[in-house]
């Protein structure tokens, strides 16, 4: 690569086998900053995968998130070194590591060793935690600390649908350490591991169903079900009359009926809003229905995100990897990183080193 090029993943085509798709160039233009974008530049040190990679690169949402244009760079959550800034920034300078969370709903532009970031999206790296653990933070995290401050009150009792992945390692501590939860239940094939990050219960789905154990039913039932993994038939258990969650309950969900929907066009797009809002709609009107919603975690805010990396640097959230992290900054290394992701088996984050912190 010359002075004006960078080494990247590249992404060449949309809806393909991830081996056959991913690619690895030594030749992509370095980003540069525009007259007023207000962005920074990083050196990128880490970048952490997220379902929004493979919904992208998958082509099922291609009407909502496909790229302006391929081949296309993926991987939006990073963690990097700031390296040029417009002279009138305030917030950051060079030398700072700041982590930062992808822009327009879906993730790109960060598996290269240089990204173009919005300073508004960044925040000043925690400094009790490494580069990798700081890029695993700015969606999944999020979405925890923000579910743990909205819908988890103290004493409350929880259950976490899907415990272990990127959201749920992270929001099993948050439902304690910020919601104060009394009782929190997971469903998980990793007893080990959550019950270290704070879970008082966890749920092997393998032998077990949720709604049939005893402890959930316990004084009263339970207050609050966050989906992240069950879908569709999560939230027919959940309204059942056999269910743990309360009449006055709260059912959240990341995910809607299904993890990776699909909108070719605006009548797809608008079929998956209209079934969900009339979901909404009639279940508003239901006296016998616990409340549903849809969780909405990932914001492009700088108060969220500074709010983030303080609450890190206390240590209420401790950023979660999966155990084959940090994957290798190549083409193998990231279609690796890409099918555990898309496996939805990963514990923790699944994160790629793209290069090392400078001492």
């Amino acid at each position: 690569a010359t002075q004006s090029q960078m080494h990247s993943i590249t992404v060449d085509r949309l809806g393909g086998n991830i081996d056959d798709v991913v690619g690895f160039s030594t030749s992509t233009p370095k980003p540069s900053l525009r007259p007023d974008d207000g962005r920074i530049i990083l050196r990128t040190l880490a970048v952490s995968i997220a379902p929004g990679d493979v919904r992208v690169l998958s082509g099922k949402t291609d009407y909502m998130q496909a790229p302006k244009s391929l081949p296309y760079i993926p991987g939006g959550d990073c963690c990097g070194e700031v390296v040029q800034v417009h002279p009138g920034e305030k917030k950051f300078k060079v030398g700072d590591m700041v982590m930062a969370i992808f822009e327009d709903g879906a993730p790109r532009n960060a598996l290269a060793q240089f990204v173009a970031v919005k300073a508004s999206n960044a925040a000043p790296k925690p400094p009790n935690i490494t580069p990798e653990e700081a890029s695993a933070l700015p969606s999944s995290a999020m979405t925890a600390m923000l579910a743990a401050e909205q819908y988890i009150s103290e004493g409350s009792r929880v259950l976490i649908l899907g415990g272990s992945g990127g959201v749920g390692s992270h929001l099993v501590q948050a439902a304690k350490t910020i919601g104060h939860a009394g009782f929190v239940a997971a469903t998980s094939t990793q007893a080990e591991m959550l019950k270290k990050l704070g879970a008082d219960r966890v749920i092997d789905y393998r032998c077990e169903n949720w709604w049939e154990v005893k402890e959930l039913h316990e004084q009263g039932g339970l207050d609050v079900i966050i989906d992240l993994w069950g879908g569709l038939e999560a939230w027919e258990r959940a309204q059942s009359p056999s269910s743990p969650l309360k009449r006055t309950g709260k059912y959240m969900s990341t995910i809607g009926d299904i993890q990776y929907p699909e909108a070719h066009g605006i009548w797809d797009a608008l079929g998956l809003v209209c079934h969900i809002m009339g979901r909404k709609v009639s279940n508003a009107l239901s006296q016998w229905q616990p409340r549903y919603g849809l969780l909405q975690g990932v914001y492009e805010d700088s108060e969220i995100m500074h709010r983030l990396s303080q609450r890190v640097a206390n240590g209420e959230i401790t950023p979660v990897l999966d155990p084959a992290s940090p994957f290798e900054f190549s083409a193998d290394g990231v279609k690796a990183a890409l099918k555990l992701q898309e496996s939805r088996h990963a514990h923790g984050k699944v994160v790629v080193r793209v290069a090392a912190a400078q001492p």
